[in-house]
């Protein structure tokens, strides 16, 4: 597993993670959010040892990174996919890591056959789109078959299809009982691939919960209700005690009321039901909701044309 304890790093004497402890668990897809300047990439880098905390501990399977005896065989990642020689091939890329961790050859082809890119083992990297390139890192993380793997942004330039197949390959990992901690600002993906969340903002801990759990507590429940007689509506529906707004589209989005009471609110004022339906809270807006106040760089307006 992964475990951060009191984790802190300044840079510059501003902190970018500040005293922040949680535990990924094998068997399920993490899923970690926050804003941009939140800390998740400073934090990844930490538990790999490439920055060295100010105070606390990331530990791998209970020990630092440098003190793992065979690092691939423990720990795979993909933070930057383009860090790699652009006048390697993707084979001579994958074989020289398999080298330096003794991987064998037949290792090399298998993860290249998972990746998708068995076909363009022999073309050099720098001739590589960014979806190839997250395919090639993805295949290195894979190489010494570990029981623990870190995602930073793993969709970054994939196509559809590709973005399916990252999503099985983790769901898959997971359910195999490694621990698979994945970094992305793709809600939309988060929620259909996670199965549980750590959620930071300003280099500390907002919160380590389960998605659904995020969901139910993230925003309250909205109805959506269409109506032509919806101004007498509205105002039935604000006297009854909702909170009434209009989507683009005309409709009434209420939040304080179920269903039932909005339907009753409609027969009290005669107003006619074209649709009533519960709305669905989605990750974006639970996320957006409780990180609003962490967010570091925001724009408040659009730029004149």
């Amino acid at each position: 597993m992964l475990e951060a304890r009191g984790l802190t790093k300044r840079f510059g004497g501003k902190p970018a993670v500040d005293e922040l402890s949680f535990t990924v668990h094998a068997g399920r897809v993490t899923g970690f959010l926050g804003p941009n300047g939140a800390g998740k990439s400073t934090t990844m880098r930490m538990f790999l040892g490439l920055d060295r905390p100010g105070a606390g501990s990331a530990l791998v399977n209970g020990k630092p990174f440098h003190q793992l005896r065979h690092p691939m065989h423990e720990v795979g990642a993909v933070l930057d996919a383009k860090a790699v020689h652009p006048g390697r091939t993707a084979y001579g890329h994958l074989l020289g890591l398999a080298y330096s961790n003794g991987i064998g050859r037949r290792r090399v082809a298998e993860v290249l056959e998972i990746a998708g890119l068995a076909k363009a083992a022999h073309k050099r990297v720098g001739g590589f789109s960014l979806g190839m390139g997250q395919r090639l890192g993805i295949a290195a993380a894979l190489l010494g078959d570990p029981q623990v793997l870190l995602f930073d942004e793993p969709v970054n330039g994939l196509d559809p299809e590709g973005v399916r197949w990252i999503r099985n390959l983790m769901r898959g990992l997971a359910a195999e009982g490694r621990t698979v901690f994945v970094s992305s600002h793709l809600m939309s993906e988060m929620e259909v691939t996670a199965d549980h969340l750590v959620v930071i903002g300003r280099g500390r801990l907002i919160a380590d919960t389960a998605v659904r759990d995020f969901l139910a507590g993230g925003a309250r429940e909205m109805v959506k209700v269409r109506s032509p007689q919806a101004i007498q509506l509205a105002g039935r529906l604000r006297e009854a005690g909702g909170e009434v707004t209009a989507d683009d589209e005309g409709a009434l989005l209420v939040t304080g009321l179920d269903p039932v009471q909005v339907s009753a609110a409609a027969a009290a004022c005669g107003a006619a039901l074209h649709e009533l339906s519960r709305q669905r809270v989605s990750l974006e807006t639970a996320f957006m909701r409780l990180t609003e106040d962490s967010v570091e760089y925001r724009a408040d307006s659009l730029p004149p044309a």
